[in-house]
């Protein structure tokens, strides 16, 4: 069979596509043939810990290997696919099951078959979920699950903060959050506001444009799936019995966690989602009944992605009559097709709301994702049946990615750098500035490090110190075999950003990866750190 297989550390490039043997089911295992797959943050961690603290890495290393895996492995935390055969002590499946499975950190999605044990978190894929939407459920909403219910012990009534609401997690945090009656405020970049609203989030934060520490809102619970924050930084938006749950962990959490579980008050609380049948199976129940559904899957050279709800759907009458209202179409209309409707909804202030508040009745939310996937060269549709439902498919092309990324300022331009190899920040100061074998170095206390200037990088002139100027900053960045400090004019925040890839831009500047658009609009070019001299 055909498998991708993970043998060094570092960026999916070095993932090898072989030929391998095909599995054997043990007594207690099943066979399957997958159908779909999905690659998470999981996997991620696995193949270069992307998003392991430092604190944390040399114990992830010990895990998986020290300089490179122990083993060669086959990632893929979740799959969906089909029973082929089963081993002598199986009683739950039989050849021809349908089934959907989180594999955890044991990997395996990413090959034609796998096996597993019947026993792990493999439960029946609903017939109304396909192997796409299927396969999206368990990461995300296993983790989510893990985090909410079982270590916040979530209530009705309660108040929840999720910071990264956009994301595999965070999205299926916000929904089950509501199914369990809580009032949710989400935190995410002002280019997914609309999609978290869509999910159920009562209250959306743009971090770009707002701090929820500084607006004097309290929560029972606050969800960091990103690593954004840190329990002291928010202990301020913490009730008094609050709980932080941070979804990315140091040494230093682990500590505030054993001590806060003895005192009173503010607590932190962590930990690791292993793998669980009994919250596959709460999961898949809540997915099959149509109370959370997320799908993203590949076809041809674009991702499909598709969320749906079981609500009411949309009143076609009511848009019509607004529509007729504002001029929009003929008044002799008397329906409405799908495409009409999209083309009116998605119009810039159109709203059938009697009410205006901050979530709703603006007219702005489907016409902000309407026109950012339509800027990236993508697509909305949306399907809508009265009493039913209603589905909303964004196709976008496949060479964009998302991550998150830090801004920065040159001269007039601002730049995104990819927090992934971002260490810290500091303030400039040029007694910290030294002259080694002709190269300018930063001495950061016991570390000297060679300087690269973005304004030199991008073609202007070095900045001259001012008084009562703001002092330039510096960026650490780690490269796989050195660190390096980039100074900037001034940092502009953090932001998730959607990367288009390219080659290089002109005069050979080829420290430039890709480009973006910023939740204001306007462009940034993506800054390629591996590329530095």
């Amino acid at each position: 069979m055909k498998a991708v297989l993970h043998t060094h550390y570092g960026s999916p490039d070095l993932l090898e596509f072989r030929e391998v043997d095909k599995p054997t089911p043990k007594a207690n295992e099943v066979l399957i043939a997958i159908h779909a797959t999905t690659v998470s943050t999981g996997d991620c961690n696995v193949r270069n810990f992307t998003f392991v603290t430092k604190s944390m890495r040399p114990i992830a290393k010990l895990m998986f290997g020290i300089g490179k895996p122990w083993k060669k492995r086959v990632l893929g935390t979740e799959l969906a696919g089909e029973v082929e055969g089963a081993g002598k002590d199986v009683k739950r499946f039989r050849t021809g099951d349908r089934v959907v499975a989180s594999t955890g950190m044991a990997g395996g999605g990413h090959a034609q078959y796998a096996c597993l044990p019947e026993k792990g978190a493999l439960v029946i894929k609903p017939d109304s979920l396909s192997w796409e939407e299927a396969v999206a459920i368990p990461f995300g909403s296993n983790t989510a699950l893990y985090f909410l219910r079982d270590l916040g012990k979530i209530q009705a009534g309660q108040e929840l903060l999720i910071i990264g609401a956009s994301g595999s997690i965070g999205s299926a945090g916000v929904q089950l959050a509501k199914h369990f009656g809580a009032t949710v405020t989400a935190v995410c970049s002002g280019a997914n506001v609309g999609m978290v609203k869509s999910l159920g989030a009562d209250k959306v934060i743009d971090y770009t444009k707002e701090d929820f520490t500084k607006n004097g809102k309290t929560y029972d619970l606050i969800f960091d799936v990103v690593g954004a924050t840190t329990f002291g930084r928010c202990q301020n938006s913490l009730n008094p019995k609050g709980i932080f749950l941070p979804c990315i962990m140091g040494l230093a959490d682990m500590v505030r966690i054993l001590w806060t579980s003895i005192t009173g008050g503010k607590k932190i609380r962590g930990g690791v989602a292993i793998n669980n049948l009994e919250r596959m199976t709460f999961i898949t129940e809540l997915a099959a009944a149509g109370k959370l559904k997320l799908s993203a899957a590949r076809d041809r050279s674009a991702v499909v992605i598709r969320v749906s709800d079981d609500g009411r759907g949309i009143d076609r009458d009511r848009v019509l009559t607004k529509a007729k209202a504002m001029g929009l179409i003929d008044p002799s209309k008397l329906s409405l097709s799908d495409d009409e409707l999209l083309r009116i909804i998605g119009r810039p202030g159109f709203s059938t709301a009697d009410k205006v508040s901050d979530l709703s009745g603006r007219g702005v939310g489907i016409d902000a994702v309407y026109t950012r996937v339509r800027a990236l060269g993508g697509a909305v549709d949306i399907r809508s049946v009265q009493g039913q439902g209603t589905t909303a498919t964004l196709r976008l092309p496949l060479t964009l990615a998302i991550v998150r990324a830090l801004l920065a300022r040159a001269g007039e331009e601002v730049y995104a750098i990819p927090l992934t190899h971002v260490s810290e920040t500091v303030e400039l100061h040029p007694a910290a500035l030294r002259t080694l074998q002709g190269r300018e170095v930063l001495v950061l206390r016991s570390d000297v490090l060679p300087v690269l200037r973005l304004r030199t990088l991008v073609g202007l002139d070095r900045r001259e110190t001012v008084a009562g100027q703001h002092n330039e900053q510096v960026i650490i960045i780690d490269l796989p075999d050195r660190r390096v400090a980039l100074v900037v004019d001034q940092l502009a925040g953090q932001q998730e950003i959607v990367v288009k890839q390219f080659d290089g831009v002109k005069d050979g500047l080829s420290f430039f990866g890709g480009a973006t658009i910023l939740g204001n609009g306007s462009p940034a070019l993506i800054v390629d750190v591996s590329s530095f001299p």
